[in-house]
Order: structure tokens, then sequence, then C-alpha cells
């Protein structure tokens, strides 16, 4: 059984959203100029749960780390002008396909995107990431404790592998993030700290606020 968001409805005042998982697989879909912070695990969470992203605009999507990572695999599909905070939801593969003006923190054991442009990679990945038809993809290292088993692993997250790029010498498809643009972990903790109730009046302006300062293409 899957949980899933449905569009919402037009409002003059936008209703924050606050979605606790219920099930193993969940689905998240059809979403624009929503806030939702999943601050509970999936009641029954197994080796076998998963998740699914699809068609999200211009939103923010947080999963807060916990001590026990929520899903074994996970899929994003179709994303743009949004703010993902994936980091420690994923103790197996990401696989992410069409995916613009976005930034993705998240750590994963395997990382593959797909299709992407004007996206910024916040990762701590145990295998070499992988990208494939993207362009203007910017990476940098996770910067948030995600705690558990995560702090020893080996991170990855630049030796980044270009399927579409084969010649010799480094991808113009992707870049290592300059430091002094990189979003530190003090902002992000803010972001994660966020209440329903903080963002409750005005969702749509909130969330467009936060994704102008730290989304490229916001």
């Amino acid at each position: 059984m899957k949980t899933s968001s449905s569009t919402p409805q037009s409002s003059t005042t936008p209703t924050a959203t606050s979605d606790e998982p219920k099930a193993d697989n969940l689905t998240i879909s059809n979403l624009s100029g929503k806030y939702i912070n999943h601050t509970q695990p999936p009641s029954t969470a197994s080796t076998t749960s998963s998740l699914l992203l699809s068609s999200i605009s211009t939103s923010i999507i947080l999963f807060p780390p916990t001590s026990t990572p929520l899903f074994s695999s996970a899929a994003v599909k179709n994303v743009t002008n949004t703010l993902l905070f994936l980091s420690g939801a994923i103790n197996g593969p990401i696989h992410i396909t069409s995916l613009s003006n976005t930034t993705i923190l998240i750590a994963c054991r395997q990382f593959r995107m797909h299709d992407a442009n004007n996206v910024d990679v916040y990762l701590l990945c145990s295998s070499r990431p992988i990208i494939e038809d993207c362009s203007g993809v910017r990476f940098a290292p996770l910067d948030v404790d995600v705690g558990g088993e995560w702090r020893s692993v080996r991170n990855l997250w630049d030796q980044v592998d270009d399927f579409k790029w084969l010649k010799s010498g480094h991808s113009p498809n992707w870049e290592v993030m300059e430091e002094e643009e990189r979003v530190g972990k003090d902002v992000w903790g803010e972001i994660m700290r966020w209440k329903v109730a903080d963002v409750v009046k005005e969702e749509e302006e909130v969330v467009r606020g936060v994704l102008g300062k730290y989304v490229r293409g916001g």
C-alpha cells in the first residue's frame, strides 16, 4: 500500500502540509508550492521500503536525519525548482530522472542521475556517482551530520562518472561547487527545525523565499 500526496486545490491561503509515512513504500507526487516535513519514520520500516518523489515543483521536501535510514531505495522523477532534503533517508540506491533548477541533499549507497539541468547536489555516497544526459550540475560534500554508520563511510562525492562524456579530460557537464558558494550546515539545520506551524500562513510565499536563496533558478 502506498500513501500519496495529491495535487493541492487552489486557495487564497495555502495550508502547510506534514505527511508522516504510514507504510513501507511512500509516494509523494503532484505537488506545487508546498512545504512537507517528514518528522516521523515509517511505522513499518523494513529493508524493502522505497520512496518515490514525482511531478513536484516549487516545493520543499524534508526528511530530517534519523538514526536508521528510512528507505532501502528511492526514485525521483520530474522535479523542478525544489529543495529535496533526503539526508540519511536512503540506505541504498537513488535514481533521479528529469530534474531541473533544484537542490538535493542526499546520503546514499549509489547515486545515478539522468536528464538533469542546473542542479546542485550535496552528496554523501559510498560509490562513484553516475550522471547521464546532464548539464550544469554542481557537486559538493554533504555537510550535515546524518549520524550512525554514515560517519565511517568514505565519501566519493567528487568521483563522478559521466556516461555521456567518453573523451579524455574532465566532463563539461558537471563541476565541483566552489566552497564560498556552498550553503552551510547551519542554514540547513535551521530549515530542518521548522515546524508546520512556522509556515502555515502564506506557505507558498515562504517556500518561494527559501528557494530563491538556496536553489539556482529558484
